[in-house]
This record gives C-alpha cells, structure tokens and sequence, in this order.
C-alpha cells in the first residue's frame, strides 16, 4: 500500500503544473471578463460557467496518467497493481480538487463580482441544493479523468493497425449511426431517447439517476483499464 501512496503522490506531482497553468488562464480570462463588464455592461464581459473547460482539461489529464508513469513505475520495479492502485487512488483527489476550485471560482465571480453567468449543473437539474450539485459535478469530472485513463491505456496496448481503427472510430459512428437511426421505428427510437433521459435524470429532473450512471461508468472504465495494465509491457 505504501508503494501505491507513493504513485498517487507521483501522479499528483506530476500535475501540479499544467493545473496552475490552466486555472492561471481560467483567472485571467475572467478577470479581462470583468474588467470588460465594469467598463461596458450589458454583459459584454460575462462567461457561462467553465465547467465544459474543466471537462475537457481533465480529459487531458486522465490521457496522460498513464505512459509516463507506467514505464517510470516499471523501471523502478514498482508492480502493475501498485501502479494501476495509486493511478485510482489519485483519480478521485483530482476530480475533488478541481470540483472544488470551480466552486470556489463560481462563487467568487458570479455571486462577488457578476461575471460568470450562470453553471453546467443548475442548467440542466434547477432547483436542487449545493450538495447534490458538488456530488454530481464530481461525479462527472471522475468520469472524464477515468474515460481519459482507459483510452490512453488502450492505445498504448493496440498496434498501429488497432491505433489507426481506434482513432477513427467517431469519425465511423458519426457516419454510420445517422442512417442507422433512420431506418429504425419510431417506437425503438423513442425507447433509446427515453433510457438515456432516465439514465441521465434529465427526464423528472432526477440528478441522483446521472451520478449512478456515471458511477457505473467510471467503475467499468476503471474494471477495463486493470485488465489492460496488467499484462501491458514496457515499450
């Protein structure tokens, strides 16, 4: 357990950076935001929320938690498990952390200063209270960083064949799915539409149905990122 500890601290670290970095420019644009809004008004200088740029950083990181540190870990005979456990136990901490700092940024410029208009999760679920807001945004960042892990881990794994296949796989979805949802019945489609809605909760606005599913997701994505580790070999 000790080694793990040491990953997730390894994992950490190696984060730092590019997080003050990204929260550095977050800052930024929304100080010039605000400047802009104190000089012209008429929300010439307010931002929707920055969840989305939070998503997508957190993606990034997810990618990156794994070669790096895989063949660090390996050349410093650290074992695949102990690897893979302090990647998980890591995985949580950055997903409470940047939860928490867009909370705070929230609060600071669109509660103080007006300059963020309004956020991701009050959008989509109105009228719930701020723990189910922190335990859904969370959840939510968890799963990016986890999807972002198990696709780094699944091209480190796949030959270039399987890399080429993989990379184009949205660009095959986007180009084979419209047809498919055309020649399926009305009745099919509408059942498809309902199981996402009630899986998400945006049908009844049910947020507690979204934070099973994306529970769900980030175990399984977890589940087969360890079945890839384990016999991943140093490249």
């Amino acid at each position: 357990m000790n080694t793990a500890i040491k990953v997730t601290k390894f994992q950490l670290n190696d984060h730092k950076r590019a997080t003050m970095v990204y929260y550095g420019i977050v800052l930024f644009l929304l100080l010039a935001a605000t400047v802009l809004e104190a000089a012209f008004g008429d929300s010439q200088g307010t931002i929707n929320g920055i969840e989305f740029a939070t998503l997508i950083f957190l993606l990034v990181v997810g990618l990156n938690c794994f070669k790096d540190g895989f063949l660090f870990t390996r050349a410093n005979s650290v074992t695949r498990w102990d690897f893979f456990l302090g990647t998980l136990l890591a995985l949580p901490v950055f997903a409470l952390f940047f939860t928490a700092a867009d909370l705070v940024i929230y609060g600071l410029f669109h509660g103080a200063l007006h300059t963020i208009d309004g956020n991701f999760f009050d959008g989509l679920f109105p009228g719930h209270g701020f723990g189910m807001r922190v335990g859904w945004t969370a959840l939510f960042n968890l799963l990016a960083l986890t999807g972002g892990f198990l696709i780094t881990t699944l091209f480190y794994r796949a030959n270039r064949g399987q890399k080429i296949a993989l990379a184009l796989t949205p660009v095959a979805l986007s180009t084979v799915l419209p047809p498919i949802l055309r020649l399926i019945s009305k009745d099919s489609f509408q059942w498809i539409y309902n199981t996402v809605m009630l899986l998400t909760g945006l049908n009844g606005n049910r947020p507690g149905n979204g934070m099973l599913s994306m529970a769900v997701l980030s175990l399984v994505c977890l589940g087969l990122t360890w079945l890839l580790v384990r016999r991943a070999e140093v490249k």
